[in-house]
């Protein structure tokens, strides 16, 4: 049985768990009692403006989507609550079962205040910067060749941007595994330059770096089983197996040098 030793330098940046329910289109009344059962923990509210892509018989269309967020008073952790989707993300992330007990909290919290009839999606996301350690190794060092090797094209000049892209299908969904190798400024991905908590987004100048992301997602729309009943039992389980299955694929695509300089 793998060991999934602590890393107390882990190069993680942010962790992020989605839940998708039924929409609840008043959602707006819901707000006050939401934030009202939040602010001790995260006291900091904002309101924003999503866009959200919409299929429908006519088409697929954009729709603004009022957004609430809930974040906390160093800006390190938040959520986020609009009409058919709860966000729980922070960038203090220590050990998983710390991270499921704030979303059992919120889960409920939802549940004492909307009570949603399904869960339609879940989604479990970890995103890392990984770079050069000085005296411990470098990215090459640290994760599996197909990340970043590309001696195969045998051109001149220089490697600007490499990028990887795995879907795998899992007993709990579907887990995209991406990466981005080269030197740029940008330190997260694109779609996270836009989340309400502190990271580091950017650099003065170009850095070499490698951004692993690991997205573990559940659709009710392509499961057989179909939705879930909005249940906190059931989802919190789900998040558990599907937490296991990413923690193995970040083992599996990081070496034992990694592991020892970042213990």
């Amino acid at each position: 049985m793998c060991d999934y030793k602590k890393l107390s330098n882990q190069p993680l940046v942010f962790v992020l768990a989605e839940f998708r329910f039924s929409p609840i289109l008043g959602i707006k009344e819901y707000i006050p009692k939401i934030q009202d059962a939040l602010r001790n923990k995260l006291p900091i509210l904002r309101n924003t403006e999503t866009q959200e892509i919409t299929v429908s018989p006519n088409g697929i269309s954009l729709e603004a989507q009022a957004n609430w967020e809930f974040i906390s008073k160093n800006s390190h952790t938040a959520a986020s609550v609009n009409q058919n989707r709860l966000l729980f993300m922070t960038s203090e992330y220590e050990r998983f079962n710390g991270f499921e007990e704030n979303c059992d909290f919120l889960l409920q919290t939802i549940i004492d205040v909307i009570n949603p009839s399904l869960c339609l999606g879940l989604g479990l996301r970890y995103s890392d910067t990984i770079f050069n350690i000085e005296g411990k190794g470098s990215i090459e060092d640290f994760v599996q060749p197909r990340l970043y090797n590309n001696d195969d094209l045998k051109l001149s000049g220089s490697l600007l941007r490499q990028t990887n892209e795995t879907l795998w299908r899992t007993t709990e969904g579907a887990i995209f595994i991406r990466s981005i190798y080269g030197e740029d400024k940008v330190l997260v991905w694109p779609d996270a330059e836009n989340l309400p908590i502190a990271i580091e987004k950017s650099s003065d100048k170009p850095v070499k770096r490698l951004l692993l992301d690991i997205d573990h997602v559940w659709n009710a729309q392509e499961e057989e089983s179909g939705p879930l009943d909005f249940n906190k039992g059931l989802i919190l389980s789900k998040l558990s197996h599907m937490h296991k299955i990413s923690r193995k694929a970040f083992w599996n695509v990081t070496t034992e040098q990694a592991k020892e300089a970042w213990k």
